[in-house]
């Protein structure tokens, strides 16, 4: 099952990042391409049937790919033997040129950029690879070329930087580290909620108040997060967020989370929560119950608005990936760009 059939993602460029790129998440012929506003692309075949996953991870169109990744899916039989992976791998029957790497029965890990090129150039010359299954298995590597060819086109769109993408500005505050907060007191938590339930009128939130979970945090010392559910489907709850006043007469003023690129599915705060701590506030759209699929995404308060610094995408759904692993599709400069290791469920 896919979440989507194709999922083309196009980035309205803010003023100043005309070097910036369209994040892309599309299905070619069974292959997942991800490629996010570092124009930095990850792909990956989707499992069908419970063997092998290819994944792979490149920077630049100019560039051998950062890793390739061979492992069995956690879903398949467990091998009857302990004999490395890489012993077993066969393409078109034909046995691997053994390269560096880390390697077990279930895994080949490929992090030598010129090993993992290597291997990726024989896959892609290739049909089909296996790994002595029962009933043969393996998968086909006929559209592999296609998504390498997909991911140079868009990585070639993209003009170099020299110091890479240009940043719009971000609105801080203060210049040093923000002020302590004193966090809710009971008596502002009971107003807060009997504020929820009484002054937020179905027209807006259409749940029922009875039913409405209330989550409340402090922002400053003069204004606190609201968060209100106002929708429940299955597995995912769609909440409001407002920032009120902490002094009566209380106020309470709609936060409106945006995007800074198109999405054509749309975004609500789902299953959404925060922080006071660390002042981030996450979202996490499940597009099954399984949890194997859907959107993530992690803001930070600045002191006057959320900013976003990370949104992640995975529109396969077969049970490869938990959440913290789905590729990042969109990402801040100041976020952490850590290069992504695949892992499996």
């Amino acid at each position: 099952m896919q979440l989507y059939k194709i999922l083309l993602l196009s980035l309205l460029l803010p003023a100043g990042a005309s070097h910036a790129a369209q994040p892309v998440q599309t299905i070619i012929s069974g292959w997942e391409l991800t490629c996010d506003n570092f124009s930095a692309c990850q792909g990956r075949n989707l499992n069908s049937d419970g063997g092998l996953i290819i994944s792979f991870y490149r920077t630049s169109s100019r560039a051998p790919v950062s890793w390739l990744h061979v492992e069995l899916h956690p879903h398949a039989a467990a091998p009857a033997t302990e004999t490395p992976l890489t012993q077993r791998l066969k393409i078109d029957n034909q046995p691997l040129t053994p390269v560096p790497a880390q390697e077990s029965s279930h895994a080949l890990l490929i992090d030598n950029p010129e090993a993992a090129q290597q291997i990726l150039s024989a896959l892609v010359h290739g049909n089909r690879l296996t790994a002595g299954q029962p009933g043969g298995g393996g998968i086909s590597l006929t559209a592999l070329g296609a998504v390498l060819a997909e991911a140079d086109r868009i990585q070639s769109a993209v003009q170099p930087a020299s110091s890479g993408p240009e940043t719009p500005p971000i609105l801080t505050v203060g210049g040093g580290q923000p002020a302590p907060v004193t966090p809710l007191t009971a008596p502002e938590i009971r107003d807060f909620v009997d504020y929820a339930i009484s002054q937020i009128d179905v027209n807006s939130c259409p749940l029922a108040p009875v039913f409405r979970q209330i989550k409340l945090a402090a922002l400053s010392n003069s204004q606190a997060l609201m968060l209100i559910s106002c929708e429940s489907a299955a597995y995912n709850t769609f909440y409001q967020a407002y920032r009120i006043s902490r002094q009566a007469p209380f106020i309470a003023r709609r936060q409106v989370f945006r995007l800074p690129f198109t999405y054509p599915q749309g975004f609500d705060l789902t299953n959404v929560r925060y922080d006071p701590q660390t002042r981030e506030l996450t979202t996490l759209l499940w597009g099954r119950a399984l949890g194997d699929c859907g959107t993530a995404s992690h803001w930070r308060y600045d002191g006057q608005q959320f900013v976003l610094e990370k949104f992640s995408s995975e529109s396969g759904c077969d049970h490869w990936h938990t959440a913290s692993d789905w590729p990042v599709l969109w990402s801040s400069p100041s976020a952490d760009r850590t290069l992504p290791a695949d892992a499996g469920t």
